[in-house]
């Protein structure tokens, strides 16, 4: 019987011809691969073909690997964000012209239903043909402080970002605000600056109306002049070295309370403050030193108010 030691001695002229031929075989596929590659950028359709193709695979790697200078920020440059972008809007039915003079490509192309008519320009470097560029600046626009957009699921550090062409949907973290306008599609490397804007959600405007109620009760309670602020605060003419007795101060609210279940507070800039008008009625009794009882009559008029990471702060006017 043959041991295992003679068999391979028998045998091993087949086993190196073998691996050589397969060796062989390896450097004959890769070769091809890198004269596939070639001449996809032997021309300017072929690069932009191949490009549209990479995003329509969701190859993002592949996608930068047509570009002139890839860009500085590729962030959102990634197969994660262009699965979703395909997800919901899928690349398909490409079509790519032949190019001007100027080495601009027309191209069609349809998004999900949308069908897509744009141009790509490309540069020749030597005999490769390159894509200007392969991604949009796009602005925004909307922002609200201490609250980080998200991009197809990636938070963003700023309202400004560079996208491959493709469906987006931008949202806010937290469940108190939200983006109107947040859903685009890019489609070119063209820059796009949106017309978005941030809102209070449902769930936003019932915590706006809940901190006022809130607060309107903590002012009630407090023995101050000021304690629905300092431009609701009465002024007691009395005379000099009398005194507002502190412990005779009383708040009571005399209409309107229920003014604060309908407040419809909006974003009034971007540094985030919030206003809603309302009509709350208020009545100070206090007494001073020397004897004499005083009676004011305030009212609000408008919740002001912004959103921290630990929930609203408001004060009254």
């Amino acid at each position: 019987m043959a041991t295992m030691a003679s068999w391979v001695k028998t045998h091993s002229r087949q086993l190196k011809i073998g691996g050589v031929l397969g060796l062989a075989f390896a450097l004959v596929i890769g070769a091809g691969v890198y004269r596939l590659i070639d001449q996809v950028t032997n021309t300017a359709t072929g690069v932009v073909r191949g490009y549209l193709q990479a995003l329509a695979q969701g190859n993002s790697a592949r996608a930068l690997s047509f570009a002139e200078s890839p860009p500085d920020d590729t962030s959102l440059l990634t197969d994660e964000v262009l699965a979703a972008s395909n997800q919901r809007m899928p690349l398909t039915d490409i079509e790519v012209s032949d190019p001007d003079r100027t080495g601009t490509v027309a191209v069609t192309y349809r998004r999900g239903g949308e069908l897509v008519n744009t141009a790509f320009v490309t540069v020749e470097e030597g005999s490769k043909w390159r894509m200007r560029t392969v991604a949009a600046e796009v602005d925004l626009q909307a922002s609200y402080p201490g609250f980080a957009l998200i991009v197809n699921g990636v938070p963003v550090p700023s309202r400004s970002i560079v996208v491959f062409p493709g469906s987006y949907q931008v949202r806010i973290d937290s469940e108190y605000l939200q983006v109107d306008g947040g859903e685009f599609l890019v489609k070119n490397e063209s820059g796009l600056k949106l017309n978005t804007s941030i809102r209070l959600s449902a769930a936003g405007v019932a915590g706006f109306r809940e901190a006022a109620k809130a607060k309107l009760e903590a002012c009630r309670g407090q023995r101050s002049l000021e304690a629905f602020g300092r431009k609701l605060a009465p002024f007691v003419h009395k005379p000099a070295g009398v005194k507002v007795k502190t412990e005779t101060i009383r708040w009571e609210l005399i209409g309107g309370a229920e003014a604060l279940d309908r407040l419809e507070p909006t974003i009034l800039d971007p540094s985030g403050l919030m206003a809603a008008p309302t009509r709350v009625l208020l009545r100070t009794g206090l007494q001073t030193t020397d004897g004499r009882s005083y009676d004011f009559r305030t009212g609000i008029t408008t919740v002001y108010g912004g959103l921290a990471t630990d929930g609203f702060k408001v004060i009254f006017e």
